[in-house]
């Protein structure tokens, strides 16, 4: 980013900069998230403490009995309360730029611009861009991350939700008899030909073992790769191409026919990762509207969100740093709000590259 010309950018100007614009600057990661939560279906909390313990109420069935007069009453248990630890993680971006070169020649100001108290245009971008990639790097990383203090890149800096899932699936917690996963057809691929109506087949077959409580509950989302999107939509024109090319909005309504779950939102995204792993989830509870997947963040509200400081060895370099706890966590994975994918031997979806602008 280097630009020949003389240095407008001095240090006390960009922290006086930073002062000004702190308060705001800590809102533009939740800000940014929270787009993605509501789309996801991703409840976001901002948090005092560095964990919290998850509680879920799982009522039990079948408790209705016939009553006879003088007769003892059999007494069933209500439910059990299910318990998941949501921690957060101590994350930071820590960087440094050399202000010189920045050059007097990036002003591009209006006529009203007063020469007396100048503000260089790249101070104010300088900052937001710190802030922008800090949401953009757990973003990208949200379902791939995987908590390693010696590491030195985003995907160490917390767990996110893959990593979860697998570690409930090597526990047992998710499993086939459990009802809260199946594998997906072996056909489940791009379709070979304009007669390869595969992935579409797989797709519905695996995802009909869903729980019918789930697949038609309120708020059920499911959430997949836009490429397992693509794959599904071409394979249904296969299906149907006597008829015509059906839009996305077509086959989410035919696939909510197919399943007789009018309710069923899909959302193909790019979070999740490109590959065939999917997710469908809902509520966990109708009452208090909880989300099953939930993120944590913690940003002291007693420090500043940005701290810039000046290089003792070079006056032009400046170092920046923002300090922030994160972490995701699941719920529950009850059949009733929650299943997914698992095919053994199969690689798990790759993670998006979608922070910055290189």
């Amino acid at each position: 980013m280097a630009i020949s010309g003389n240095a407008s950018i001095n240090v006390d100007d960009l922290k006086r900069a930073g002062v000004t614009w702190d308060k705001t600057l800590a809102t533009i990661m939740p800000a940014m998230f929270s787009q993605v939560a509501e789309q996801l279906g991703i409840g976001l909390y901002k948090m005092a403490n560095n964990s919290h313990n998850l509680r879920t109420f799982i009522r039990k069935g079948d408790m209705l009995k016939p009553y006879e007069i003088g007769a003892a009453l059999q007494h069933s248990e209500l439910g059990e309360v299910s318990e998941r630890e949501l921690t957060l993680r101590h994350a930071v971006i820590s960087a440094k730029d050399d202000i010189s070169t920045y050059a007097d020649s990036d002003r591009f100001e209006p006529v009203s611009f007063n020469p007396a108290k100048p503000k260089h245009p790249l101070e104010k971008t300088i900052l937001f861009a710190i802030a922008k990639t800090m949401a953009e790097d757990i973003l990208d990383n949200l379902f791939f991350a995987e908590y390693d203090y010696t590491g030195t890149s985003a995907v160490a800096a917390f767990d996110g939700y893959w990593p979860i899932i697998d570690m409930a699936i090597s526990q047992g917690e998710v499993d086939t008899p459990k009802g809260n996963v199946f594998p997906l057809g072996n056909d489940f691929t791009a379709p070979a030909d304009e007669t390869d109506i595969g992935a579409y087949t797989s797709f519905i077959q695996w995802i009909k073992n869903a729980s019918p409580k789930l697949l038609r509950g309120r708020g059920t989302k499911l959430i997949m790769p836009m490429s397992a999107a693509t794959f599904i939509k071409q394979a249904y024109a296969n299906k149907v191409r006597g008829f015509r090319d059906p839009t996305w909005d077509e086959l989410v309504a035919a696939i909510r026919t197919e399943l007789m779950a009018p309710n069923l939102e899909i959302v193909a995204t790019p979070y999740i990762g490109t590959g065939s792993r999917m997710i469908l989830t809902s509520l966990v509870d109708n009452v208090s509207l909880q989300q099953n997947l939930v993120f944590g963040y913690n940003q002291n509200p007693d420090s500043v969100f940005l701290n810039i400081n000046q290089s003792p060895d070079n006056v032009n370099v400046v170092y920046f740093q923002s300090d922030i706890k994160v972490g995701a966590q699941i719920r529950s994975f009850n059949k009733n709000v929650f299943f997914c994918t698992h095919n053994s031997g199969i690689p798990s979806n790759t993670p998006p590259a979608l922070s910055g602008d290189e």
